[in-house]
């Protein structure tokens, strides 16, 4: 198949799992346990995938910086998210959270530049501007005074932070030969064992008690984990088979004002469906300058 069916096919699955997730939130399922299915899930997803090809991925030269690099990449990924299904836990949409992280794009832009000696033009740096124009309206409330303890804009940030340093660690790894599914199943191993030993095997509380919804709540859990595998799987295919990475990042990056339009459809208006008229058009302020980040 062709780069961009694979990159429709992570955009619809991407915004299936934002809804998903939030679905599964609503229906207070322990944020531990909800990420603990997520990292053991896309282990053996990924190793399955990637059985045949491991004897000879062990046994060279390359293993070494495999795991250090993959150790790395796992670490961003699980703090980021960490961060994320805490802010998507708190945040009135989804999306919301959805266009902070993926403001990294101003992040990744300049440590590009930094370490990959990337180029930079006008329109990228247009791109920059627009990107903080749309984020202050996303980020900030219609409070005279904004108090940022246990905010969900205070963990979408740090998810921010968190995912710049894993894509910036997962370049490493690609421009040392290692494949996408290689990277992903290193990714999703070392998430697994660290998140494992940081909650010592705990993983609900208090707070989250399952109701009598057990079927949604097994339903939305396996539709998410099911989403985000086959958006993980699909994304970094069309990354290399696309004629430039920017083309399957731009198409993944609008899942974010997908997922504004269907959360307001399928979440309740105070948990996930929220409107907000000055927030959307911040999206879509985001969205637009990503797309100069990346084509400009």
């Amino acid at each position: 198949m062709a780069w961009y069916i694979f990159s429709l096919i992570a955009l619809f699955t991407a915004t299936g799992y934002s809804i998903c997730q939030k679905w599964a939130l609503n229906l207070k399922i322990s944020e531990k346990l909800f990420l603990l299915f997520y990292f053991i899930s896309g282990f053996i997803g990924f190793l399955a995938i990637t059985a045949k090809s491991l004897p000879d991925l062990f046994s060279g030269e390359k293993v070494l910086p495999f795991l250090i690099f993959g150790f790395l990449v796992a670490l961003f990924s699980m703090t980021g998210n960490i961060f994320s299904i805490k802010a998507f836990a708190k945040a009135p949409n989804p999306a919301y959270v959805d266009a902070i992280r993926n403001g990294n794009s101003i992040l990744i832009l300049f440590l590009s530049i930094l370490f990959f000696q990337s180029s930079i033009t006008v329109l990228k740096i247009f791109g920059v501007v627009l990107i903080f124009l749309g984020l202050i309206p996303v980020i900030f409330e219609n409070k005279k005074k904004f108090n940022w303890q246990g905010q969900w804009q205070y963990w979408a940030l740090g998810a921010m932070l968190a995912f710049t340093g894993m894509i910036i660690a997962t370049k490493k790894m690609l421009s040392l030969n290692f494949n996408a599914q290689e990277i992903l199943l290193i990714l999703f191993f070392f998430a697994t064992i660290i998140f494992l030993f940081i909650n010592r095997f705990k993983f609900q509380d208090k707070k989250s008690r399952v109701g009598r919804p057990l079927p949604k709540l097994v339903l939305a859990v396996v539709l998410a984990l099911v989403f985000v595998f086959i958006s993980n799987l699909s994304h970094f295919t069309a990354v290399g088979k696309a004629p430039n990475p920017g083309y399957p990042q731009a198409i993944l990056n609008a899942s974010m004002v997908l997922t504004l339009l269907l959360a307001r459809v399928f979440l309740p208006s105070r948990s996930g469906g929220h409107f907000d008229l000055k927030k959307w058009l911040g999206i879509l302020v985001v969205f637009g300058g990503i797309l100069l980040l990346i084509f400009g």
